[in-house]
């Protein structure tokens, strides 16, 4: 029985994808959000009779709503393109754009989840960059 061999640019996109899935799960369930409230009750004389602190935590769903579902499945999506350009010759092409729409979107999303998805954005790039000379044969 033959085993399934992938070349180094192959496992570099998978390894992509998964830091995707990964950074999108966990933007979605921790908590990215903080605010806190303070409030003072006071009696007639001014002394201070209550202090109340409340720190709140929210996830970006609980806070932006479903449509940041969206805005998190680009970098999976983008990640997970160049796999289906993998057994053709536009392999590196693919694995190319993806790293230019990778690291653009990090970027652009800077400090806010941006950060999140440099780690994805750098496999892609180094999946690019090694470009296998040829497909992989399939068993």
């Amino acid at each position: 029985m033959r085993s399934l061999r992938l070349p180094r640019g192959t496992l570099l996109v998978a390894l992509s994808l998964v830091l995707a899935l990964l950074a999108s799960g966990e933007l979605l369930v921790v908590p990215t959000y903080t605010g806190v409230s303070a409030s003072e009750a006071f009696t007639p004389g001014g002394a201070v009779v209550q202090r109340t602190n409340e720190i709140r935590r929210a996830t970006l769903v609980e806070v932006n709503g479903p449509r940041v579902l969206r805005v998190l499945a680009v970098p999976v999506v983008l990640a997970a393109l160049p796999l289906a350009a993998n057994w053709t010759r536009l392999r590196t092409a693919a694995r190319a754009l993806a790293a230019l729409l990778l690291t653009g979107f990090a970027l652009v999303t800077g400090f806010s989840i941006g950060l999140f998805y440099l780690p994805t954005a750098g496999a892609m790039v180094a999946a690019a960059l090694r470009g296998d000379a040829a497909p992989p044969e399939y068993p």
